[in-house]
């Protein structure tokens, strides 16, 4: 009997934690946007280096997929740790970062790196840049 219970116990268990996941998957994707934002905010606050890499990172990749919304937030953010970044890299990420949502037109091109790294990613991206800049006269040495 005690079998039987724990048995029907687990089978309806994983039946709401189903429901669940796909009720998360159902959500509009401005909404599963701005969720992942909120998480990246808070992590581009967070005081180990490679964790706000990361979210540097991720919110450029969010940009290129999603670029049409709201980057405002993260856009403020990163620009306050381009001045306060605890690192030069974090800085130069920021700097590369919120040049991207602020201008994305000038990265036409960024469809053509297939660099999954992050430093990999901001290192061709800062290059790109850096070169687009002397071009015009800008120099970021």
């Amino acid at each position: 009997m005690n079998y039987k219970l724990l048995k029907t116990l687990l089978i309806l268990m994983l039946l709401l934690g189903g429901g669940m996941a796909q009720e998360d998957s159902l959500q509009p994707p401005q909404v599963q946007v701005k969720e992942a934002l909120q998480h990246y905010s808070r992590s581009l606050q967070h005081p180990n280096e490679g964790v706000v890499s990361s979210a540097i990172f991720k919110v450029v990749k969010l940009k290129m997929g999603y670029p049409g919304e709201d980057f405002t937030q993260p856009r403020a953010q990163l620009e306050m740790l381009m001045a306060e970044g605890h690192t030069p890299a974090i800085r130069l990420k920021a700097f590369v970062a919120a040049s991207y949502l602020s201008h994305p037109e000038w990265f036409n091109w960024i469809g053509e790196t297939e660099q999954q790294n992050a430093d990999e990613f901001f290192q061709v991206l800062s290059e790109r840049l850096d070169q687009q800049l002397q071009n015009i006269g800008i120099s970021m040495k």
